[in-house]
C-alpha cells in the first residue's frame, strides 16, 4: 500500500482542530493509501497544540516551533521528516474539499505524475486577499516562472523523486513554491473550488504577504540585480556628467 504524508501547519486554531479528526476520517475513507498526518505548531499560544497532543495515534504526529516562523518554513520542516511515497499538505482551516486529495492521488498514480498542483478556481476570501493574489500571481508569472498558473497554486502533491530533491535544498527561509518551480519537474494541474471558512480568521497578515513577495523576487528573479545595475549606471552617469561640468566651468 502506498503512503502519503499530510503536513498541516497551524497557528492558534483550536476551534478548527477540535473538528479535524472528522476530516482525517473522511480523507482515509476516500484514499486507498496509508495516510499519515504531521501537524506543525507554528508558535500557537492557545490550546491548539494540547488538542493535537491528545490524539493518541501512531499515524498522527506533531512538531512544535517556539515562535511563529510562517507556513513555508513549516512545510520545509515537514518535508525533512518525510519518508513516504507522497507528500502533500492541507490548511488547518479546512477550506480544501476532501475530494481534492483523492483526485490528486489518482492523477499521481495513474499518470505517474511527479508534481500535481491544485489550482484554485474560486477564492472564498476577502477582496484584499484576492487583489493581492492576482497581483502576486501576475508578477511571478511575468518575472520568475512563465509556467506559473495565472490563478496561482495552493496545494501540491509530490512523489518520492521530488521529495528527495526538495529535501536537499539548504535554504529553508524562502518560498516553498519558488523552490519547487525552479526544479523543472513535470506538473499536472487539478482545478478546485475553495470552501468558505466556517471557523476563525485568516492568519495570512499583510506582513506575511510582503515577506513572501520579497522572498520570491529576491530569490527567484533577476529583478534585484537589474535594480542594482540600473542604480549603478545612473549614479555613474550622473557622477561623470557632474565631473565634466566641473572641468568645463573651472
Amino acid at each position: 500500500m502506498k503512503s502519503i504524508l499530510f503536513a498541516v501547519p497551524f497557528l492558534n486554531l483550536a476551534e478548527n482542530l477540535r473538528k479535524f479528526p472528522e476530516r482525517i476520517l473522511e480523507i482515509r475513507r476516500s484514499i486507498k493509501a496509508r495516510c499519515i498526518f504531521l501537524f506543525i505548531d507554528d508558535g500557537s499560544t492557545d490550546e491548539s497544540l494540547s488538542i493535537v497532543k491528545s490524539w493518541k495515534e501512531k499515524d498522527i504526529l506533531y512538531i512544535s516551533f517556539s515562535k511563529n516562523y510562517g507556513s513555508h518554513i513549516a512545510l520545509f520542516s515537514a518535508l525533512e521528516k518525510t519518508n513516504t511515497d507522497y507528500f502533500t499538505f492541507m490548511s488547518s482551516d479546512m477550506q480544501e474539499p476532501v475530494t481534492l486529495y483523492s483526485e490528486m492521488f489518482l492523477l499521481a498514480e495513474s499518470k505517474n505524475a511527479e508534481v500535481v498542483l491544485a489550482e484554485r478556481e474560486i477564492r472564498e476570501t476577502s477582496l484584499g486577499n484576492r487583489l493581492f493574489s492576482k497581483l502576486y500571481n501576475l508578477l511571478v508569472k511575468k518575472l520568475a516562472f512563465p509556467d506559473y498558473p495565472p490563478n496561482g497554486v495552493d496545494i501540491v502533491f509530490l512523489n518520492k523523486t521530488v521529495i528527495s530533491a526538495m529535501q536537499k535544498v539548504s535554504e529553508k527561509n524562502t518560498s516553498f513554491y519558488g523552490v519547487l518551480f525552479t526544479m523543472g519537474f513535470e506538473k499536472k494541474f487539478v482545478p478546485y473550488k475553495q470552501l468558505p471558512r466556517k471557523i476563525g480568521k485568516s492568519k495570512w497578515t499583510l506582513r506575511k504577504k510582503l515577506k513572501l513577495l520579497a522572498d520570491t523576487f529576491i530569490s527567484f528573479t533577476v529583478l534585484p540585480l537589474r535594480l542594482v545595475t540600473y542604480t549603478g549606471v545612473t549614479l555613474f552617469t550622473g557622477g561623470l556628467l557632474y565631473g565634466v561640468f566641473l572641468v568645463v566651468n573651472t
